[in-house]
């Protein structure tokens, strides 16, 4: 998968309401396989995650790669992932991990 397999659904108005409401409800649309939920976390945390990225390394193609990889991993997982009440910060302790391991093995 690459970052061009990331397509950007259109959100349902309906979905957007009940989003800004129940992170658990969009996390199991996601997990239940609903691309607009997955294009919604995507969307709404891509931005927050870069930035995050970037207080740890200057390089901006390894943060890249390393949410890219997120996203993979999570997509390819979901329906074993556990459940969550804050996607941001399920996300942030999952790429904050891969990141680590990411800046150590570019260090080699």
């Amino acid at each position: 998968m690459t970052r061009s397999d990331f397509i950007i659904y259109s959100l349902p108005v309906e979905f957007i309401q009940a989003a800004m409401h129940d992170e658990r409800h969009i996390w199991e649309e996601f997990k239940r396989g609903e691309k607009y939920a997955l294009s919604y976390i995507y969307s709404q945390y891509v931005n927050q995650l870069f930035s995050y990225g970037k207080k740890f390394t200057s390089d901006d193609e390894l943060v890249k790669d390393t949410i890219q990889d997120l996203y993979f991993d999570i997509i390819r997982t979901r329906e074993s992932l556990g459940s969550t009440h804050n996607i941001y910060f399920y996300l942030l302790k999952s790429f904050r991990r891969k990141l680590f391991r990411s800046v150590e093995t570019s260090k080699k």
